[in-house]
């Protein structure tokens, strides 16, 4: 069967194409109507119907007639000879009656259930983000998602020291172990779903290698900072991680020097992961290291890349916007001398500096004291 979406993507604009595809690549059933397309996108209704239209002729989307009450429930086809709504109890009279409307479904299995959900926020934030994304969780599989948001503040010179680094993965072992055991007290399973950024992603890995109890669902890792050449095919094979997303950005500085101040890191964010057959890539070529969350762009995000990643049932995994443009693998790191150096030469410099302008002051007392 010929693919639909580039001729539907030159009829019509760009935003209500990427709204339907955004939709069907959750997967799971899915009913739309035109008004609520148009409402969603801001676009006319009859470029709406027209589109939805299109997508029933090319087989994508079944065409049913069906009825909506005043209060906006759907009615099952046989309710307008009934006399009041089910669910508001309006008593239906002539001229008063529910309105006609074509739902346009797609009927598959439900998709995946998304458990509960573990942040970790990166080191130059608190992760106000971890807030907002819980609402698209919420949002998008119609019941509260837990989402349980690991803080450790924001960013303060001695994270970069690697006894501070050691303490922190300890901490953070410590906490999930804690919120684990909550969760499955409250029946929501064990194995959280993941959704990292910058120096949380370097946590996750860091903390999986440290505890072989860790096990966790999907995970997301954006602006990541962990070695491109990071060994998840163990994890992944042992059923520690169930996937891994690696959403890259084009102009992530940070995460392109990370190597040269955090150790055991890398520039995974900005050219992702050498193993491409298991890890599955996503990749925006005009972001930054924390564009993702800015309040224009996470929504969009969340429904074509997250979301979808998050959803699909576990043998149709896969990322919503593809990563052709990524670096070809495999990473080359630099020198060993250099990686996590950088820190350590320059607190080095200065403490040579210091010692040498404190010994030319010394030296220069010292003479300026001597008889003439």
């Amino acid at each position: 069967m010929t693919d639909p979406w580039p001729v539907i993507a030159g009829r019509y604009s760009g935003r209500l194409v990427e709204s339907c595809r955004g939709a069907f690549l959750a997967g799971g059933p899915l009913s739309l109507t035109a008004e609520s397309l148009a409402t969603r996108t801001n676009a006319p209704l009859t470029e709406a119907a027209a589109l939805l239209a299109d997508l029933a002729a090319a087989g994508l989307l079944q065409a049913r007639a069906g009825f909506v009450c005043p209060c906006e429930r759907r009615l099952e086809l046989d309710e307008p000879s009934t006399p009041a709504c089910s669910e508001c109890e309006r008593v239906f009279a002539p001229g008063d009656e529910p309105r006609p409307e074509t739902f346009f479904e797609r009927h598959e299995p439900p998709t995946r259930d998304v458990p509960w959900v573990l942040t970790l926020h990166g080191m130059n934030t608190t992760g106000s983000w971890q807030e907002s994304l819980a609402w698209h969780l919420a949002t998008t599989y119609g019941h509260s998602v837990p989402v349980f948001v690991y803080k450790y503040g924001v960013v303060r010179p001695g994270v970069l020291v690697r006894f501070r680094q050691r303490q922190l993965v300890r901490h953070l072992v410590q906490r999930f172990r804690v919120i684990q055991a909550r969760a499955l007290g409250a029946g929501f399973g064990g194995r959280p779903d993941v959704i990292a950024h910058s120096f949380g992603t370097w946590l996750l890995a860091q903390a999986l290698l440290a505890d072989s109890s860790i096990e966790v669902g999907r995970v997301i890792l954006a602006g990541s900072i962990v070695r491109p050449d990071f060994g998840w095919a163990p994890l992944i094979e042992a059923g520690r991680v169930e996937a891994v997303l690696c959403h890259a950005a084009g102009r992530d500085v940070w995460a392109s020097v990370a190597v040269y101040f955090i150790p055991e890191s890398g520039p995974s964010g900005c050219r992702g992961f050498d193993d491409r057959a298991r890890i599955h890539h996503a990749f925006d070529a005009d972001f930054s290291h924390s564009d993702f969350f800015d309040e224009a762009r996470m929504p969009d995000v969340f429904e074509h890349t997250w979301g979808p990643f998050l959803s699909v049932p576990g043998d149709h995994v896969s990322a919503a916007v593809p990563a052709r443009a990524l670096p070809e693998p495999p990473w080359r790191p630099p020198p060993r001398l250099l990686r996590a150096g950088l820190l350590r030469y320059g607190a080095l410099g200065l403490l040579l500096t210091a010692l040498g302008l404190l010994g030319l002051w010394l030296v220069s007392g010292f003479v300026c004291c001597l008889p003439a």
